[in-house]
């Protein structure tokens, strides 16, 4: 890890332990569903643990996200709308 600071390394400690631990059987993650944060870095952790092992291990992981940060909500709730890009 070059050029990696005391904090990015106790960071990546923490992620790492908690994977290990998520990765139990019947464990799920929950987060709240917005890039930022520790939701951010639960994200990232995932993805990195699901590159490095592939489809042998699955993680379940769930986020939840704010409705005002949906896009395209409306569309949730309407059979008759169009999507925007």
């Amino acid at each position: 890890m070059p050029n990696k600071s005391l904090a990015n390394i106790n960071e990546f400690a923490v992620l790492s332990k908690y994977i290990t631990c998520v990765n139990s059987p019947g464990a799920w993650i929950i987060t709240g569903g917005m890039n930022a944060g520790v939701m951010k870095h639960v994200g990232e952790a995932v993805r990195d643990y699901q590159v490095a092992h592939g489809n042998k291990k699955q993680i379940a992981a769930i986020a939840i996200a704010p409705w005002g940060a949906v896009n395209n909500k409306e569309c949730l709730v309407n059979d008759n709308c169009k999507v925007i890009d």
